[in-house]
């Protein structure tokens, strides 16, 4: 149970973040903004489910596709077009696993940190909370190497981080046997699913 507080703390987090003071009734509306990190596994619809298991419903929308970048969302402005058009309480950014450790040289890391902030401060001025939601790498020191890169550019961004490849880690050594991958041996699994819900 101990290794499931990340999780409970992620959701309790983010319904609290959906919440309207006042207005416990209210609907929150959360929109991720991302690749297929998000979409293998249905990250926004998970976490609609979990919201709603807590007993406070929220609406979720994405802004994805497959190997797509943060500054790809930043620079097509499909993101600005979003929150102009919608009322977001909450924004859940999470960039291309591997952009933010730099993995594919420095322009890219640059781009990938400047899109956090960017994109940080375009939700800010429309009254909406921004996250970072971590990726995640297998080998142990790529792991740890990952979870202070993505730390790094959210703290430089001033928004919260929501650390998910060291959990993985500890979760992977305690329930081996649980679907944390997809079939590619890449993506979300169902069980992963549910920790980036």
């Amino acid at each position: 149970m101990r290794r499931m507080l990340p999780l409970l703390l992620l959701v309790a987090l983010l319904c609290v973040a959906c919440s309207t003071p006042g207005h416990r009734s209210a609907e929150g509306r959360v929109l991720f903004v991302g690749n297929s990190l998000i979409y293998v596994g249905n990250t926004p619809a998970v976490y609609a489910a979990l919201s709603a298991s807590t007993g406070r419903p929220v609406a979720t929308d994405m802004i994805v596709r497959g190997g797509a970048t943060l500054h790809q969302r930043l620079t097509d402005g499909s993101v600005a077009r979003a929150l102009q058009d919608q009322r977001y309480s909450v924004l859940v950014l999470q960039e291309r696993g591997g952009d933010l450790m730099c993995s594919f040289g420095r322009p890219s890391c640059a781009r990938s940190r400047q899109a956090v902030k960017d994109l940080a401060l375009l939700a800010r001025n429309h009254g909406t909370r921004v996250f970072l939601l971590g990726t995640y790498q297998a080998n142990p020191q790529a792991s740890r190497e990952l979870v202070a890169m993505e730390s790094e550019a959210a703290a430089v961004a001033g928004i919260p981080y929501i650390e998910v490849s060291e959990t993985l880690q500890q979760l992977r050594a305690l329930a081996p046997e649980l679907n944390w991958f997809a079939a590619d041996g890449m993506h979300p699994g169902t069980d992963l699913a549910l920790l980036n819900g």
